[in-house]
């Protein structure tokens, strides 16, 4: 099926910052992996918790996640939920859990989607528009807008508030976030997939400049 080949393609990642998958296998029809266990909260969890990281383990967070991203888009795959609750703190290191495997387009709708909060999903994803690196990109540079301003990027209660919310775009970030990373997230949060960077490798070049 697509879900056990995208699987394998999956585990076939070996990063420091994506969960291992050991192996997949389809048992009485039903597909099925086993993967590391990660011990940590997640960075929903530790923000929520502690509040906004500083600029300094904002910019390793970003690092760290925009590689994992970077080397399941060199697969050819996408992740399609990235998100802080996706994100978990493991010891010293982030690690991108939780693939939205199989979804090649968002073919239910947002309210009802696998993924829970639609906020972090690219306003394309809203009008039936597929999930492309630029939509990864989008929920990673809105990872990285909850991580430096302690919430979430929007304060919508139903999927048509949220809707006009997404397309205005978040607020400001708080005035002690560095001028680069501020450019780095905006250009990652466009609203037009065509304003943002390509794939998450360029997203870790600006950052890393």
């Amino acid at each position: 099926s697509a879900l056990l080949q995208e699987s394998r393609a999956v585990a076939r990642i070996r990063h420091p910052h994506v969960v291992t998958i050991h192996g997949i296998d389809e048992h009485e029809g039903r597909p099925g992996f086993w993967m590391d266990l990660l011990r940590g909260n997640t960075l929903e969890q530790d923000v929520v918790r502690t509040g906004a990281l500083d600029a300094e383990r904002a910019t390793r967070l970003a690092m760290e996640i925009g590689s994992a991203l970077s080397a399941v888009h060199e697969v050819g795959l996408l992740h399609r939920d990235v998100k802080p609750a996706n994100i978990v703190r493991d010891g010293a290191r982030y690690v991108l859990t939780d693939f939205g495997l199989g979804k090649d387009t968002w073919h239910v709708s947002p309210a009802e989607s696998p993924s829970g909060t639609p906020m972090y999903m690219a306003p394309e994803l809203f009008k039936g528009a597929a999930a492309s690196s630029r939509s990864d990109v989008y929920g990673l540079g809105m990872t990285l807008w909850f991580a430096l301003s302690g919430r979430h990027p929007f304060q919508a209660d139903s999927l048509e508030a949220l809707i006009p919310a997404v397309e205005q775009g978040p607020g400001a970030l708080p005035p002690s976030v560095p001028q680069h990373l501020v450019r780095v997230i905006e250009e990652a949060i466009a609203r037009r997939p065509e304003d943002r960077f390509p794939a998450a490798n360029a997203f870790v070049a600006a950052v890393g400049r």
